[in-house]
């Protein structure tokens, strides 16, 4: 079977369905060229994702993304906080939920091919294969669209569909030049339009499609009487406790009126 480029007009509602799943790894690898603010940026790169890895290292970025934490956001009560990891993540243990956001260039933005670069980008690019991942977004500036590893991660069994958001001028033919050489790969996909509008479409629908959900349960308290408890905010964010219950709120209970029952009579009679 030929691999295929697929052209998309807009962002698929699978995309944003798998995104609200954290099903999603974004990798960055230049800023859109019609960048948007630091903030606006960070917002984006702080969706829940299963995780980032990014080839930008800008300070100003880099301090929006971890200034903008905040234990009361609905984002992060849906994907904990985010962890920016510079070094080898296997020296690093992680909360049970976070965004983690791999800088593959470490904090001081080298490409210099040296064993530390290439032992950093080895080993949080292991934690990527191990995810098992359903979507990779990419998105990039107009330079070269593709990460030169993903054909090394597709070598070693690692399998996802692939999404790529780019200014490049000629992504259509790298990429289908590109899609051709990889051993495995049946398809992925080039959103038409540019970088930066695919990063403002994505938070404006990702806000209008799942917007925050408050849980509120109905308990009983000591002298026996019903009352609803708003909890929304109650958990732990890195280690969720009610994350291993399922719990009915309040919408669940639907209100259940009497209704008279026939009296039933003996039959013969």
């Amino acid at each position: 079977m030929d691999t295929k480029l697929l052209l998309a007009d807009h962002v698929s509602d699978n995309l944003l369905a798998d995104l609200d799943r954290r099903e999603v790894t974004l990798w960055l690898r230049g800023l859109p060229k019609d960048s948007a603010a630091p903030e606006v940026i960070s917002s984006f790169l702080g969706l829940p994702w299963r995780m980032v890895f990014s080839e930008v290292s800008d300070p100003g970025l880099m301090k929006a993304l971890e200034e903008g934490v905040d234990a009361t956001d609905p984002m992060t009560r849906k994907r904990g906080f985010v962890q920016v990891v510079d070094g080898d993540p296997s020296r690093i243990d992680l909360p049970q939920r976070c965004l983690p956001v791999y800088l593959l260039n470490g904090r001081q933005g080298t490409s210099q091919d040296n064993f530390e670069t290439r032992l950093r980008r080895m080993t949080m690019l292991e934690e990527l294969r191990r995810s098992r991942v359903r979507q990779i977004l990419i998105v990039s500036g107009d330079g070269d669209p593709v990460p030169p590893e993903v054909k090394d991660l597709w070598s070693s069994g690692f399998r996802s569909i692939l999404v790529f958001a780019t200014d490049a001028p000629n992504a259509r033919e790298v990429l289908e030049g590109w899609v051709g050489s990889v051993a495995g790969l049946a398809a992925a996909s080039l959103l038409r339009p540019p970088a930066g509008q695919i990063v403002a479409t994505i938070l404006q629908r990702y806000a209008a499609s799942y917007p925050e959900e408050r849980l509120v349960i109905r308990m009983r308290n000591r002298s026996g009487n019903l009352r609803k408890l708003d909890i929304t905010e109650m958990d732990e964010p890195e280690r969720p406790l009610l994350d291993r219950y399922s719990l009915i709120d309040v919408n669940s209970l639907p209100t259940v009126t009497p209704i008279s029952r026939p009296i039933a009579t003996p039959l013969g009679r």
